[in-house]
């Protein structure tokens, strides 16, 4: 795995990343090899290049630890200070022993191999799961359909990873970002209980 972190993209990732000496990049995941999503017991990187405010790191796991395609996000980790630099980008993939090694940009597009997600037709919302959503979707409450699921998991979809808090926020200001926080890579959105 290779991964660049560049000051124009993450400022304060790649800040960390070159600056601090216990700064360590880590490869985080869902799975017990990646740290079931805490980077302090995940795999780290190796610094492999420094120039300006590009940092290179890159590493490898064993064969056959991680399953191709499972998901995964680098982290920046500053063990002294405890600061995490998340990637706001989607969660990567992870590729098969065969594929060519890939560079990654810290915060950069999605992958192109991520699922694409396209939101049912609106004559289609008459198929939604749960009475409360048809129940909006008949009183036109419901305008914007975001699905959250990741990738080909089947079935009834795993808890969220990466959840988005609102609270205090307008109902309408956070229809307007759902897009948005999708594209960034989280899962859910948390809001305050309507009152």
């Amino acid at each position: 795995l290779r991964v660049r972190i560049d000051g124009r993209t993450a400022p304060e990732a790649a800040a960390a990343a070159v600056a601090e000496q216990d700064a360590t990049v880590r490869v985080v995941g869902g799975t017990q090899t990646l740290g079931n999503w805490d980077p302090k017991r995940s795999p780290q990187l190796t610094r492999a290049s420094v120039e300006g405010g590009v940092s290179i790191w890159e590493g490898a796991l064993d064969d056959g630890a991680v399953s191709p395609g499972t998901e995964f996000k680098y982290c920046v980790l500053v063990m002294s200070k405890h600061q995490y630099h998340w990637e706001n980008a989607q969660a990567h993939r992870m590729p098969s022993p065969t594929d060519a090694v890939a560079l990654h940009d810290f915060n950069g597009a999605a992958p192109s191999s991520a699922p694409a997600h396209s939101a049912p037709a609106r004559d289609d919302w008459a198929s939604l799961k749960s009475d409360a959503e048809r129940e909006l979707s008949a009183e036109g409450a419901l305008d914007c359909w975001i699905p959250w699921k990741h990738g080909d998991s089947g079935g009834g979809g795993a808890a969220p990873r990466s959840i988005f808090h609102a609270f205090h926020w307008p109902f309408g200001e956070v229809r307007k970002h759902l897009k948005d926080l999708r594209e960034r890579g989280f899962d859910a959105v948390q809001i305050s209980p309507a009152q």
